[in-house]
């Protein structure tokens, strides 16, 4: 078992615990965060504890310190989702939307948006996160259009009347206008 994934995760985190020359030492070792010592001693104790507690390598789980400031043992670890150990991090910001809350990754994927429209219409352009959620990305897709000086037209169709770059323009066009359906 010593060529799989969870094996790997066990002496990623017994060495940041125990080996004062591993890069992870400061952040576990140092602070006095041990690991279980029947995990430490015993690979299959460890790979018992982690199938009988939701360990899924297709998930690509993240081994968790529940309180971490303690120890890696089986009362204060659990196994997470990438998602969740990201939203763990200090500078994820973590949006509520009709009483969900994930963060801003999570919420383009889930709305179909490209990556970085959620941000940019939140934190560049000032819009309410309704009015950033709710509309539609636009992006030159068929169906929306937008309005300018009485005419309506796409945003290829834009871009080709006023000889621009669409791609330019579209990003413009979604971050000051809503588009007509």
């Amino acid at each position: 078992m010593s060529k799989t994934k969870l094996y790997r995760i066990w002496l990623l985190f017994k060495y940041a615990c125990q080996n004062e020359n591993d890069d992870n030492y400061a952040n576990y070792g140092a602070r006095g965060i041990k690991f279980y010592k029947e995990w430490g001693d015993d690979f299959l104790n460890f790979y018992d504890w982690s199938m009988a507690n939701g360990y899924d390598e297709k998930l690509n789980n993240k081994l968790d310190l529940i309180d971490k400031n303690k120890d890696f043992c089986p009362d204060n670890c659990r196994w997470i989702t990438s998602s969740e150990k990201i939203n763990q991090r200090n500078d994820v910001k973590l949006i509520t939307y009709n009483g969900k809350t994930q963060n801003i990754t999570q919420w383009e994927r889930e709305l179909g948006f490209k990556r970085g429209l959620i941000k940019n219409r939140l934190f560049k352009y000032h819009w309410s996160i309704e009015k950033a959620f709710e509309t539609p990305s636009g992006n030159g897709r068929p169906g929306y259009q937008y309005e300018y000086n009485g005419e309506i037209h796409t945003i290829t169709e834009w871009a080709n009347i006023l000889n621009l770059n669409r791609k330019i323009l579209g990003y413009k066009i979604n971050s000051l206008h809503e588009p007509i359906e």
